[in-house]
């Protein structure tokens, strides 16, 4: 059981250039040398506590809004310029002298932090189950919602485990530690029972990344009156309102044999989904009569059932996609392929399959189904765990389209919580993305020309002034989630795992005086924020922030460069949350700094891929709609995403429908005029896009809504 305590006042001392004795030969900050150091374990990083009779997984003091005596308070007062000599001004370069300064006082302030080993992510409605298991309160099943028949039996629940790469046996011996039963383990996933009375221990589990219900991908609910008429919708009945909408109807009935352009052979088209449940019934009707499939998903049948658990539900997001895809272009020659988009080995295989080395690809277009999160798959600036085989693809002529993504799916994998439920317990979240640069000191007021902090979050703000400083405010019971994600994705192995060396954290400093700065919290030493070259080592660092006391708290976000390049680009996410009031914010609460567009997901974030967003049938964009940055090509497009499916009984839909739409577009352009290529066909969709409102910078529909009219589309 976690416990708490409050810590005294903890005050450093005035402190001098000496008292770290720093080198001053420029070869000490050779990077190889420190690289070295780091593996051979010479170098230390923010020390981590581990005391079991007083675990605290929190980054900050329980009473952090009391008095004063109940905050962990570092200040550091700057040192007199007179304490550094002339004579190193004149021997080292003055920055990299800062950038150390700081480094060493952050290590030394935080040697006072509470910390301890243990998942980085654990779900809000999972958290909120611990504290009730820890109040030995009987077991909340009114949190799970429409879940509960399928992650309860009896006391125990069924949950879904990230493991740290490298700790898949200690995983499984952690759960029977646990008294629980792992049901299924592949990769890096673990699916088991835990007894809920057991659930607090949980957060100890060192070989733990994240855990969370095992609820399954959420769907969207259609909202728009059709969700009653499931029962009425049969196979064969079912037609996407995105054919009318998108102009596809004139096109079925043109015949490419009035003006001689027939084309030899049907547009080969391949879906890469989790699976297709249902699509054997559906041959014929919903689908083409014949359709090619492959499995290449190393732990689910193509249907997308898991092997050896009966209980667990299959996908048939696929199906669904596929019928999209169909409905735009029946003629359109499919290959079904399952795949595990977390896993490399499964997108080897499907682009060995798809792509042959020295062969002709055995397919015109690819529509990729799942998108993945920045952080643990990649940068979110392109590179990720399989950016070179998407690259294959596109180099050997193949389009290759997703979705930019969905917000509340981005949001489901961050924080591990189904955030589609009609009564969320996120309520508040946002998104930052910034260039690092760090030329001014601003830590230790001018003494040294720099300190390691990020100057500015924007690059309009006044250096001069405190733009190294992102504010913010909880009141009682808010908690602040951080995900700082930046372009650091090396992958030598080219294995999918990553071997991040760039070193970032995100530091919580409240400023006092203008003269004093208090480290309240830092990422630094959290399980899973260490980057030092190993396998396994992500760029992503993880915070929560917590105001358990009975006043509003203010403070400040710095991103600090723990050891880095000082050339990278971040991606910071941020997500409030109330434990004591779910679904609501703190009248006190105020968000960091946001900035518009960049929250595009994997692959959208790739040079060459087709990235799609997501309109209203209306032609609106849809609130949840990822988008792309200023000065970018993604995304393309945006095409409808709500609309009706047989496999889903027109009562859900998924984000991915606007990539069907765009790959059923492109397929159907092809097919009736023979001799064009996609590429040519994109260009042809391009310039009859329709211009979605509001838009003004294209960061969410890019060139407009997908039309496939040259007098425009409804």
């Amino acid at each position: 059981m976690n416990t708490t305590r409050a810590l005294r006042l903890v005050a450093l001392p005035a402190l001098s250039l000496a008292l770290f004795a720093l080198p001053t030969d420029a070869a000490d900050i050779d990077r190889e040398r420190l690289l070295r150091e780091r593996s051979e374990g010479t170098v230390a990083k923010a020390p981590v506590s581990t005391r079991a009779d007083s675990l605290e997984r929190r980054a900050v003091s329980p009473s952090l809004a009391g008095p004063r005596t109940g905050v962990r308070q570092r200040p550091f007062v700057k040192a007199p310029n007179s304490t550094t000599p002339d004579r190193l001004a004149g021997q080292i370069d003055m920055a990299d002298l800062g950038r150390k300064m700081t480094a060493r006082v952050r290590r030394f302030q935080a040697k006072n932090l509470t910390q301890s080993e243990g998942p980085r992510t654990v779900s809000f409605t999972l958290r909120s189950m611990i504290k009730a298991a820890e109040a030995g309160e009987p077991l909340p099943v009114s949190l799970l919602g429409n879940y509960a028949d399928r992650v309860l039996r009896g006391d125990d629940l069924l949950l879904d485990i990230l493991v740290h790469p490298g700790a898949e046996g200690p995983a499984a011996s952690a759960v029977a530690a646990l008294e629980g039963e792992v049901v299924k383990q592949w990769g890096s996933r673990l699916i088991a029972w835990v007894p809920y009375a057991l659930l607090p221990a949980i957060e100890t589990q060192t070989s733990f990344m994240a855990v969370r219900l095992r609820t399954g991908r959420p769907m969207r609910v259609r909202l728009d009156g059709t969700q009653n008429q499931g029962a009425q919708n049969k196979i064969g009945t079912v037609t996407s309102e995105g054919v009318a909408m998108l102009g596809a109807e004139e096109w079925h009935e043109f015949d490419p044999a009035s003006i001689g352009v027939e084309r030899d052979e049907p547009v080969r088209v391949a879906i890469l989904e989790t699976g297709f449940d249902g699509y054997a019934d559906m041959l014929g009707e919903d689908l083409p009569p014949q359709v090619t499939t492959q499995d290449f998903a190393p732990a689910w049948d193509i249907e997308g059932c898991l092997d050896g658990v009966p209980n667990d539900p299959c996908s048939a997001a696929g199906t669904a996609l596929a019928e999209v895809v169909t409905d735009m272009d029946p003629s359109a020659r499919l290959t079904l392929i399952a795949i595990d988009p977390a896993d490399r080995a499964s997108f080897q295989a499907t682009l060995d399959y798809l792509v042959p080395a020295g062969g002709t690809p055995l397919v015109d277009v690819v529509v990729q189904g799942p998108v993945a999160m920045p952080g643990r798959f990649g940068d979110g600036f392109g590179a990720h765990h399989v950016s070179d085989l998407v690259k294959r693809a596109i180099d050997a002529g193949v389009m290759w389209i997703a979705e930019t993504g969905d917000l509340d799916y981005l949001r489901y994998e961050f924080y591990q919580d189904p955030t589609y439920l009609p009564d969320p317990t996120l309520v508040s979240d946002g998104h930052w993305t910034g260039e690092y640069a760090d030329a001014v000191d601003h830590y230790f007021h001018g003494t040294f020309d720099a300190d390691g902090y990020m100057d500015a979050w924007f690059p309009t703000q006044d250096t001069s002034g405190p733009s190294w400083l992102n504010p913010f405010c909880l009141g009682p019971g808010d908690e602040l989630h951080l995900e700082l994600v930046w372009t650091s994705w090396v992958d030598q192995n080219l294995d999918g795992t990553p071997e991040a060396i760039d070193d970032y954290a995100i530091d919580v400093i409240e400023v006092r005086d203008e003269t004093q700065f208090v480290q309240l919290a830092t990422s630094s030493g959290l399980p899973g924020n260490y980057q030092g070259g190993d396998p396994g080592d992500m760029p992503w660092d993880s915070l929560l922030f917590e105001n358990l006391g009975d006043a509003t708290v203010c403070a400040n976000l710095a991103i600090h460069a723990d050891y880095a390049d000082w050339e990278d680009t971040f991606h910071l996410y941020w997500a409030g949350y109330n434990g004591d009031h779910p679904g609501t914010m703190s009248a006190g609460f105020q968000p960091p700094f946001t900035s518009p567009g960049g929250t595009r997901m994997i692959p959208a974030d790739q040079a060459g891929v087709l990235a799609v967003g997501s309109v209203k049938l209306d032609g609106t964009a849809e609130p949840f709609t990822a988008t792309g940055m200023v000065g970018e090509s993604t995304p393309a497009f945006c095409a409808p995403a709500n609309v009706a499916t047989a496999a889903f009984y027109s009562e859900n839909f998924l984000s991915s429908f606007s990539a069907g739409h765009a790959a059923g577009a492109v397929s159907l352009l092809m097919s009736k005029l023979g001799f064009i290529t996609p590429a040519e066909a994109l260009d042809v969709l391009r310039a009859r896009s329709v211009s979605v409102a509001g838009d003004t910078d294209g960061v969410v529909c890019g060139q407009g809504r997908l039309c496939m009219l040259t007098n425009g589309c409804p």
